[in-house]
């Protein structure tokens, strides 16, 4: 096939999807927030289960290594636990701020790059091209008031 086949294969569809993110749109963020849910709720079930096998381990662990009751067996688990615990969550606030920075520091160029290129097209059309975008923005306003109200 040639690439332009697959171009059009692509963008139609592009246009039936948003086409069809028009037509139903409760229907597909429906679909899309439900799945998410279900993945989410999986994903901590599974998690806990794998929390609960390692606990689960090391109780019987120190209980037949050390002879300990089941109080004094639990506190060893717990401070056990607690140490890759709190790393573990000291790594993720790390890469979550680190995340944070870089996703600001993108986010604040796009706006840079966008006003940049924004101007420069304003001050590259005459003055026709501006009084015609002008009334689109003037007559596009005026239907949205007329429809919001």
């Amino acid at each position: 096939m040639n690439p332009s086949l697959y171009r059009k294969i692509y963008y139609g569809s592009v246009l039936l999807g948003v086409l069809l993110l028009i037509l139903f749109p409760a229907e597909i963020f429906g679909f899309l927030l439900e799945l998410f849910h279900h993945i989410l709720e999986v994903s901590l079930e599974l998690g806990h289960l794998m929390f609960e096998a390692i606990e689960m381990g090391l109780d019987h662990l120190i209980e037949h290594f050390f002879e300990t009751s089941l109080h004094v067996t639990q506190t060893i688990v717990f401070y056990i636990m607690l140490v890759p615990g709190l790393y573990i969550g000291y790594r993720l606030l790390r890469g979550l701020i680190s995340w944070g920075r870089r996703c600001l520091d993108r986010l604040t160029q796009a706006c840079a790059n966008y006003k940049l290129r924004t101007v420069s097209y304003w001050h590259s059309i005459d003055a026709l091209d501006k009084i015609k975008w002008l009334v689109i923005l003037g007559v596009g306003l005026y239907l949205i008031s007329l429809v919001s109200f």
